[in-house]
């Protein structure tokens, strides 16, 4: 079984000091939730900062910690520095291996 692709990813919000990102849940995950655990362990996020810095910040949550109310996985990133610019990506692990990246979004 390998990993799919995590996709409709989006910014659900923006802080000052945070970013959210969002993307649905699959349906295959929504017929049973021990096979969605079996279809994905887990989820990475990792945004890299646009400008000079380029500082690169990784997410890796259980798939049951992402699950959120409304059928959307959900992670946020914390405690970043105010007018930051990110790209970001987010992949799933199967079997203990990551799959192929989402499709980055932009979040500011």
């Amino acid at each position: 079984l390998e990993p799919t692709v995590v996709e409709g990813v989006y910014v659900a919000q923006t802080t000052d000091r945070s970013i959210t990102i969002e993307w649905p849940v699959p349906p295959e995950h929504k017929v049973n939730k021990l096979e969605a655990d079996q279809i994905v362990e887990a989820y990475k996020a990792t945004a890299i900062e646009s400008g000079v810095g380029t500082e690169e910040r990784t997410l890796i949550r259980k798939r049951a910690e992402c699950l959120k109310r409304g059928g959307v996985y959900q992670l946020t990133f914390h405690d970043l520095p105010s007018l930051v610019c990110l790209e970001v990506c987010v992949c799933a692990r199967t079997n203990g291996l990551y799959g192929p990246l989402s499709d980055k979004v932009i979040a500011f």
